[in-house]
């Protein structure tokens, strides 16, 4: 009988590690907290869940025009609460993969964000249009398992 240890990871019917690598070791801490980042963000959640996650002033850095003003990870998160509020607040959005670098403390992190404008505060008057758009995040961990720097 095979045992998964890991989603990508299976390990024999003895139940030993793959390559060597113990696989079934607890998360690290810096990818636990990047995940929950992400989670909130895109939320909209409270931002005292993960004030503390993150480096005070952490640069966010975007190729969307939209988000051009936005040059922090909080300002991200400013930003977010706002459309969730106040422009699209039907918004949820689906994960299609999340990577951890270990050795580099970077989360990669694709989903696909669902969407109907429909509230007032926009630029324009809500067009009642929905919107499924695929966005990518790259997270930088520090050493103390705080965010300090998003790159979308």
């Amino acid at each position: 009988m095979m045992k998964f240890l890991h989603p990508l990871k299976v390990a024999h019917r003895s139940e030993r590690p793959l390559h060597g690598k113990d696989i079934t070791k607890s998360e690290d801490k810096a990818f636990t907290n990047a995940k929950k980042i992400m989670r909130v963000i895109d939320s909209a959640e409270p931002w005292e869940e993960i004030k503390d996650l993150i480096v005070p002033d952490a640069p966010f850095t975007c190729q969307a025009h939209a988000l051009s003003d936005v040059s922090t990870i909080h300002g991200w998160y400013d930003w977010m609460l706002n459309f969730k509020t106040n422009i699209a607040p039907d918004g949820t959005f689906t994960v299609r993969s999340i990577m951890w670098d270990e050795k580099t403390k970077v989360c990669m992190y694709s989903a696909v964000y669902h969407a109907t404008h429909t509230g007032e505060g926009g630029a324009i008057r809500p067009t009642n249009k929905h919107a499924d758009t695929d966005y990518f995040y790259q997270l930088t961990m520090n050493d103390d398992g705080k965010a300090g720097e998003n790159r979308s």
